[in-house]
């Protein structure tokens, strides 16, 4: 299983393999963190494709299996998780399940932080963006712990 993790609010992100349970992994990231780990979303993969994805993101590599926030790696694995959720089930290894509010939860706060980031915090432009409510914002912030 490919993960992909976030450190912090908008921090680097990880893009790691694992033969164990991912929620596993995320505890053991977690405890070696100074900040909060996030988990954006897995993927169905080996250590090749892992090793792939490092390589087509190869611009954006901070080190070992950290990578920068960029809208391109968010893009990249919002596609990837999506093709995933709807991907028939008759096709799908019956041992894994598709945790939908662990990914929209993902998704949405992926968002919100990279667009708030953009506008180098300024709330008002970040919620117009979204076509949100300045409120709706500052709402989904506090409940996403942005």
């Amino acid at each position: 299983m490919i993960y992909f993790a976030q450190q912090g609010k908008s921090g680097p992100i990880k893009i790691g393999f694992t033969d164990n349970d991912v929620r596993t992994r995320l505890y053991q990231l977690r405890t070696s963190s100074p900040t909060q780990i996030n988990l954006i979303g897995t993927i169905h993969g080996d250590k090749e494709k892992e090793s792939s994805i490092h390589e087509y993101f190869k611009e954006f590599h901070i080190k070992n299996e950290w990578f920068q926030p960029t809208t391109e790696i968010f893009n990249y694995i919002f596609a990837r998780v999506a093709e995933i959720a709807i991907e028939p089930l008759k096709t799908r290894e019956a041992k894994i399940t598709f945790d939908l509010k662990i990914y929209v939860h993902g998704i949405e706060r992926a968002i919100i932080s990279q667009v708030l980031a953009d506008f180098k915090g300024n709330k008002t432009k970040t919620a117009k963006y979204l076509n949100l409510t300045r409120p709706t914002l500052h709402d989904k912030i506090n409940r996403l712990d942005i």
